[in-house]
């Protein structure tokens, strides 16, 4: 039951599915390019040797006539990814927000706490307060900043919620930061972080940022479909075993290589 919400093993679930077509529709005005009727109308349970098991135990599987419809479901999740998830205003605008708040923790308490009691971490690591930092949080802090402004005494305290007002005006015009550039990352760097990469290439933080923009079809640079299992409803009887495409059936499915 926990594999229709949240598949770890195939990658194809109910949540994946959900969002792929409320954010095709949001983002690009389209309907997502899958068929999701067809593909849930074609799943079953069935017995299938997964990962390194060597037992058989339940999975969600698919019929064989629906793995040109699964794999439209990473392509799409590949689209999403790298026309809006990580488009360079989506980066741009995290990193600002992130910027903000940081700043806005730096604050004082009680002056820094978002929700009554809980500064943005507190509040994050806590499930019951985390469901509050809704997009509400830049009002909390638009109206934190104005008590404090108030109050606020030293030369030190001013400067820091001059800093924070000005990321507020960046963030309430849509003046999010701007990519410069983007170049493959070659193999030699390949396991670095963006702050790793900040600092060999002594590049001033407060100007510049490295940040790491990895797109894949959801399992990194391997082909996500080999974690399917598929069944034949024809000619597989309910007790047999799920499996993975054969090569002659790999050929029907128009897979985009490689999967880095």
């Amino acid at each position: 039951l926990y594999n229709i919400i949240a598949n770890k093993a195939s990658g194809v679930d109910v949540d994946r599915i959900d969002y792929l077509l409320r954010d095709a529709k949001c983002a690009t005005g389209r309907d997502a390019n899958f068929d999701w009727n067809f593909i849930l109308d074609n799943a079953a349970v069935r017995m299938a040797k997964c990962d390194d098991d060597p037992s058989p135990y339940p999975v969600i599987a698919f019929a064989r006539k629906s793995a040109v419809e699964i794999w439209k479901i990473f392509q799409s999740r590949y689209d999403m990814f790298n026309q809006a998830y990580l488009h360079q205003c989506s980066i741009g605008r995290e990193m600002l927000l992130s910027d903000l708040l940081r700043e806005f923790k730096a604050l004082p308490e009680p002056a820094c706490h978002v929700i009554p009691g809980k500064t943005v971490d507190e509040a994050a690591a806590d499930p019951h307060s985390f469901i509050k930092l809704d997009d509400e949080i830049i009002t909390r802090v638009i109206m934190r900043v104005e008590d404090c402004e108030s109050a606020a005494a030293s030369t030190e305290e001013r400067a820091k919620l001059a800093r924070i007002q000005g990321l507020l005006e960046r963030y309430s015009r849509h003046s999010h930061y701007t990519k410069l550039g983007e170049h493959p990352l070659p193999s030699h760097l390949a396991k670095r972080t963006g702050s790793e990469l900040q600092h060999d290439w002594k590049l001033d933080e407060t100007r510049f940022r490295v940040c790491l923009r990895t797109v894949h079809h959801g399992d990194g640079d391997m082909n996500p479909m080999q974690n399917m299992r598929f069944f034949d409803p024809k000619r597989d009887g309910a007790d047999e075993q799920a499996r993975p495409l054969s090569e002659e059936e790999w050929k029907q499915v128009p897979i985009a290589e490689p999967f880095a």
